[in-house]
């Protein structure tokens, strides 16, 4: 690993004067500790608070809280104060306690950083103070991105990560099943169970399952339909973006898009549905996507995948339909037009298709480059640190070197 991008993740601009902090859930690994430890080796003062023995697994020194969500506004607001803390730092503002900690942060005058994976795909991380993606506090304005963008960090390799982060997965799902006793009032944001380690054994089967049984699937779609496809890339079933900032259900998403290409896309179109990787061991919609095509009429226009090299279909798109996928961003950088069914940052003028499902599949609003290029700098400026969560080292670009 090159040692010039071993270094701190984090922009320490963005604590200001800040020099107390707390942490909340972060991701599951060593992410935050490591961050702590940089931290306190900067001169910070660093607390770190546990909900489960998965965060205590990988954050031994933090205090629990063992009780109930409905005392946690109360027990937190307690410990900010005892502690004189200036700014809480989270991984993802969608969890229902860190929901509640925006809430006492806004009341006490404390910073609210979060971090997220990154708006840009891959190696990126977001860090945004008050609220990520749909609660972002960046411009939906396309004039605000009229000025050029200062010259971004080079980019350095990072590796994959999967089966790393599939071990610190298991171990973070078992470690909090097993010792659940410990905190009885925890609510988990997703399902915990003694099987999520075999899902994510599972899971890794089926993406080698998947990618042998499907390897011909972009040479047939390149070969017969390029520039006639539409691609829905699938979001995690229990994503909090696609429940808090969509609303519904992903399988309400997959009828309602199918219902709408069967109706107005023209017959020599075709429907490629991704399944999203991380979903892969929870969910399967075969079923689901089957009988919507023998209802629509569909049959050989909708094509199901698991595994499909994103890159190289780009180029053969007509467009992207998804709810608010990181893929719809991808997909603006790489100029196919976009259909955002949800709330999404990138939902701007100029960058997707501001008219309802029914009119892209004919006349899918363009992409403006030169808007495209200058947003993605901005967002590099502001926001995306490059770097990966699930590694065992820090690995982020060189501004996060101002430590003052």
């Amino acid at each position: 690993m090159p040692t010039k991008v071993k270094i701190i993740i984090m922009i320490l601009d963005q604590l200001g004067s800040a020099k107390k902090i707390l942490m909340l859930q972060g991701p599951f690994g060593p992410f935050f500790h490591s961050i702590a430890n940089k931290l306190d080796q900067a001169g910070y003062s660093v607390t770190k608070v546990n909900l489960n023995a998965g965060d205590t697994w990988y954050f031994p020194k933090g205090i629990d809280y063992t009780g109930k969500i409905e005392d946690w506004s109360e027990w937190l607001t307690k410990l900010i104060q005892e502690y004189q803390i200036e700014a809480i730092m989270v991984f993802s503002d969608a969890r229902i306690y860190h929901r509640i900690a925006h809430e006492v942060a806004l009341r006490l005058g404390v910073l609210f950083l979060v971090f997220e994976e990154g708006y840009l795909r891959p190696n990126w991380i977001t860090l945004e103070p008050w609220g990520v993606n749909a609660h972002s506090t960046l411009s939906r304005n396309p004039e605000d991105y009229t000025v050029e963008p200062p010259p971004p960090p080079p980019e350095h390799y990072i590796p994959d990560h999967f089966s790393y982060r599939a071990k610190l997965a298991m171990w973070y799902y078992f470690i909090t099943w097993l010792f659940q006793w410990k905190y009885p009032g925890y609510k988990h944001h997703r399902e915990i169970s003694w099987a999520e380690p075999r899902r994510w054994i599972v899971g890794g089967f089926r993406k080698v399952w998947y990618k042998w049984r499907q390897r011909d699937v972009l040479n047939l779609l390149r070969n017969n339909w390029s520039g006639r496809i539409f691609l829905m890339p699938l979001q995690v079933h229990n994503d909090s973006q696609l429940w808090l900032h969509g609303g519904h259900a992903m399988e309400t998403y997959i009828e309602e898009t199918m219902a709408s290409f069967a109706e107005h896309a023209p017959l020599d179109n075709v429907l490629v549905i991704k399944h999203h990787p991380l979903d892969r061991a929870y969910r399967n919609y075969i079923g689901l996507i089957k009988t919507l095509t023998h209802r629509f009429n569909l049959q050989g226009r909708v094509f199901y995948v698991h595994d499909i090299h994103l890159p190289s279909l780009f180029p053969i798109l007509k467009g992207t339909v998804t709810v608010n996928s990181s893929v719809g961003m991808t997909s603006v950088e790489e100029g196919v037009p976009v259909k955002t069914l949800g709330k999404a940052i990138y939902n701007i003028v100029g960058l997707t298709h501001q008219g309802d499902l029914n009119s892209f599949w004919n006349d899918p609003q363009s992409v403006d480059q030169a808007l495209s290029k200058r947003y993605r700098g901005w967002l590099i400026a502001k926001c995306q640190l490059q770097g990966a969560v699930y590694l065992p080292e820090l690995l982020v670009d060189p501004r996060a070197f101002r430590i003052k």
